[in-house]
């Protein structure tokens, strides 16, 4: 990423792919850190899990950046963080 292009990547957006599609809480954690949290969606009359999240762009640093996508699972002392999915930098280390 290079902040004077004036393109940052603020804005995520994908599908999940599922066998069980349902409505999921979600985390977006960007160099190892949460940036933003949300959680899928459907369209009226759709079975595609969606997913967007605004992250501001201070979060990004210059250069190579990586994303991941986690889910939240479990509440309380239980919670959980199980990734769905990373892409960017590291995502094939």
């Amino acid at each position: 990423m290079e902040p004077a292009s004036g393109f940052v990547p603020a804005q995520l957006t994908g599908r999940v792919r599922s066998a069980a599609p349902r409505k999921r809480a979600l985390a977006f954690a960007v160099n190892g850190r949460i940036a933003a949290v949300g959680e899928t969606f459907f369209l009226e009359d759709d079975r595609i899990e969606r997913l967007s999240a605004l992250v501001p762009a201070s979060t990004y640093r210059r250069g190579a950046n990586e994303v991941e996508v986690l889910e939240i699972e479990g509440g309380g002392d239980g919670l959980r963080l199980r990734s769905l999915g990373r892409f960017g930098a590291r995502a094939g280390a």
